[in-house]
């Protein structure tokens, strides 16, 4: 123990931290009773069945049944027959307008026009006949015909049979093309007359489209397609 008169000592004792507590141990969760809450509810009726109206005993709910199945029915039937009559006069129409043009191909006009194409052609075939390739290719055969259309043409009267029979025939292709045009009655009359004269006057349609791009292109368009439809054929 020190006295007044004594010095401090050089080293005074630090008191040493506390101990940290000890961990409290975890709880364990409480485990909750099973219950059957979370489960659909099921009853204990028995489930009834809905009553059949056709086999219903009351005979007003049975006729009441009966008559709503028929109106039904003659609905469903009214709603095909509208779209069969609608069908059978659109394409009643398709046959009008085709034989329309079937009547306009044989009037004096263009029946006039295909007398004069036909004999200034036949007169051509028969001055040309030596030069024919009888057992040529099909592009030297189409170049032959090729040629002889452009003779044609250069007559000025045949040239301009040639330009009618041409707006005729555009204006058939644009009738079938639209679907205003029977295409199978239209075909019938015309197919063989169309590609014939194109093989002949084609080479005469590429020179006038040196200034007309577009001429003749509805013929050529159908031609093409009659010829496709006939190799596939």
């Amino acid at each position: 123990m020190s006295t007044a008169g004594d010095k401090p000592s050089e080293a005074t004792a630090v008191a040493a931290p506390p101990a940290p507590a000890a961990a409290a141990p975890a709880r364990k969760p409480k485990k909750l009773p099973e219950t059957t809450e979370g489960l659909p509810w099921t009853s204990s009726h028995e489930i009834k069945r809905e009553p059949n109206a056709f086999t219903d005993n009351d005979w007003y709910n049975r006729t009441y049944a009966w008559a709503g199945m028929l109106v039904r029915f003659v609905i469903i039937f009214g709603a095909l027959f509208s779209v069969v009559q609608y069908v059978s006069v659109r394409t009643e129409k398709k046959v009008e307008r085709t034989l329309q043009l079937v009547d306009l191909w044989e009037t004096p006009e263009y029946e006039t026009a295909q007398s004069s194409i036909n004999a200034k052609l036949a007169e051509l075939n028969a001055g040309n006949s030596a030069f024919y390739p009888k057992d040529g290719t099909d592009a030297e055969k189409a170049a032959y015909f090729s040629r002889v259309g452009k003779q044609a043409a250069q007559d000025a009267a045949v040239q301009d049979h040639v330009n009618k029979v041409i707006y005729f025939l555009n204006r058939l292709a644009f009738c079938v093309d639209g679907g205003l045009c029977a295409e199978d009655v239209a075909n019938a009359y015309f197919r063989d007359y169309a590609i014939s004269f194109w093989q002949y006057f084609a080479g005469y349609v590429g020179e006038r489209r040196q200034t007309s791009p577009n001429f003749a292109r509805p013929l050529e368009d159908y031609v093409h397609e009659l010829q496709a439809s006939g190799s596939a054929g």
